[in-house]
């Protein structure tokens, strides 16, 4: 009865801010703002991640607000629908915590009144579960929209929940993309990946989902070993160790954090010839990769590529507002959550209220082509588990000096 209970009053609530929006004349007052609501790790160690995902969704809001100006949907107009109301970015700090996580999202929904929440978390706690898996399950018995904007793993959308839906590629998009990369690099060839894992929940998501492809290309895993988060370099070269016993012909290392990124990178680079050739998981940045191993030539399997963004108009003037803004290089996770912040809008928009089930039918119906947006995909489309089906992982060889995309060939320099 009390999920009921906050059911009604969240409706009742959208109504009195719709009404609000529409009372005048012209459809809407201009300066009535749309509150969106942010889920991302703030504070703790998850915090560096937490703070570009805020600075996506802030960017965002700037430039769909009156006065901005970008070449994406709703840039400059605020919401149409809505009589050009504002748009508000209202954050919450999630401490990288799943229950606290879960008590910020019902907070958003029922006491900031937000029309949707994007999740802006991709770390877990080891003990007690995932951010976003368990702050979307709270929000999917109230009836709120949730959209995930970095978080990958697979079993997200193969829940049956109705009102989540992820902008992100999936574990498996970036593992596929990754392998195919290591498959078909002709001075390469891998048929014989070890792979070496940090021991959380969404690590282990992401090196599954590799295993499994590689059996399913018919490759043999020839070695796999995990190591405790938080751990040094020197408490890593064991199960480094043990993964080149086996004799690999490369060695896939996955980290969701990016102290146990650099961590893997730095026992490969003290260990003896260096092993590691590809890396999946947000823990990874080229500056990291760069910062961990002198003479850097690493595949990095990643959404969002400096170098795509060189080439893509839309993508290179967002990076330049980015890095005007915020004093620093735009990377994946702020992307993803621009990506993310500017789909809820355009739904809210296409809706023409902040009704939630009206929001959740627009998302389902959005379908944003991919010269829309900032990403090096097909564009943004939603099946009925809500999750994009033309999202993709790509992957960049990180240099020294470089990181420029190698996989797919479409996305390379002199293909775009």
């Amino acid at each position: 009865m009390r999920l009921r209970s906050t059911a009604i009053l969240l409706t009742l609530a959208s109504i009195l801010v719709l009404s609000a929006c529409t009372s005048h004349s012209n459809g809407a007052n201009p300066q009535q703002e749309v509150r969106i609501g942010l889920l991302s790790p703030l504070t703790g160690r998850d915090g560096p991640a937490g703070q570009q995902a805020a600075h996506g969704a802030e960017l965002a809001a700037l430039v769909i607000n009156p006065g901005g100006s970008a070449p994406v949907p709703l840039a400059g107009r605020g919401l149409p629908g809505l009589g050009g109301a504002r748009i508000r970015i209202v954050q919450a700090d999630t401490r990288g915590d799943p229950q606290h996580a879960v008590e910020q999202a019902i907070s958003l929904a029922s006491q900031q009144r937000v029309a949707g929440i994007v999740g802006a978390d991709s770390g877990d706690s080891i003990t007690s579960g995932d951010s976003t898996a368990e702050a979307s399950e709270r929000t999917e018995r109230i009836g709120v929209p949730f959209i995930g904007a970095v978080a990958t793993a697979d079993f997200l959308t193969e829940r049956g929940l109705e009102w989540f839906f992820r902008v992100a590629p999936t574990d498996s998009m970036f593992a596929q993309a990754g392998l195919d990369a290591l498959q078909q690099s002709p001075d390469r060839g891998v048929r014989r990946p070890g792979i070496l894992n940090v021991r959380d929940n969404a690590s282990n998501e992401a090196a599954t989902a590799f295993r499994r492809l590689a059996g399913q290309a018919n490759d043999q895993v020839a070695a796999v070993a995990d190591f405790a988060s938080g751990s040094s370099p020197e408490q890593v070269l064991p199960s480094l160790s043990k993964v080149r016993g086996a004799k690999p012909d490369a060695v896939v290392g996955v980290a969701t954090r990016q102290n146990d990124a650099r961590a893997l990178l730095a026992a490969d680079q003290s260990g003896g010839a260096r092993s590691v050739s590809l890396v999946i998981g947000p823990g990874f940045t080229p500056q990291a990769i760069r910062q961990a191993v002198s003479g850097a030539d690493v595949l990095h399997s990643t959404a969002w590529s400096l170098d795509f963004a060189g080439r893509n108009p839309v993508a290179k003037a967002i990076a330049n507002l980015y890095l005007q803004r915020f004093k620093s290089p735009m990377t994946d996770v702020a992307a993803e959550t621009f990506t993310a912040t500017l789909a809820l809008a355009q739904a809210i928009d296409a809706a023409r209220s902040v009704n939630p089930g009206l929001v959740r039918t627009a998302l389902l119906g959005l379908d944003v082509p991919g010269s829309d947006t900032v990403m090096p995909w097909g564009g943004i489309r939603f099946d009925q588990t809500g999750q994009n089906t033309l999202a993709a992982g790509l992957v960049e060889q990180v240099t020294p000096t470089t990181a420029h995309v190698v996989f797919p060939p479409e996305l390379t320099a002199g293909n775009t």
